[in-house]
């Protein structure tokens, strides 16, 4: 499938999701030298759409079974399963079983407010969120 043609599929799913009653999805963050580590645990039965990634980041799928659609490709993972997703990738991951999932990016940035302006496309997100707000 054409990349254009599936963000914008993504987008719509995003404002179809968006309408549902929302999950709350425990976030632990984790820092090391040199490394920003991000985990989710995402229940079973629940679809989640990430924001869009400015760099290259390493995938870990720690525990569970889930299907991934990223880049207009649509996969069945299980874990241990680790990947990397390139620049301006945005996944929608749906869990078959509760799943951990955890990214991983080189910075030594310790501060969330300035890793989120530092890895996720912002201005996208803005206005994507705008636009939910518009049409939702």
């Amino acid at each position: 499938m054409e990349l254009e043609i599936y963000n914008k599929k993504v987008e719509l799913l995003q404002v179809k999701l968006s309408l549902l009653p929302q999950v709350e999805i425990p976030v632990t963050n984790y820092f090391e030298e040199g490394k920003y580590s991000r985990e989710i645990t995402i229940p079973k039965g629940t679809t989640i759409i990430g924001k869009r990634h400015r760099t290259k980041h390493n995938n870990i799928l720690v525990k569970g079974h889930c299907l991934v659609a990223m880049d207009g490709n649509r996969f069945e993972l299980k874990a241990p399963f680790e990947f990397i997703s390139n620049v301006g990738c945005k996944k929608v991951i749906s869990a078959i079983e509760d799943t951990v999932w955890k990214t991983e990016h080189l910075t030594d940035e310790t501060d969330l407010d300035k890793l989120e302006n530092l890895l996720i496309d912002t201005e996208y997100e803005t206005k994507l969120k705008e636009d939910l707000l518009c049409h939702g």
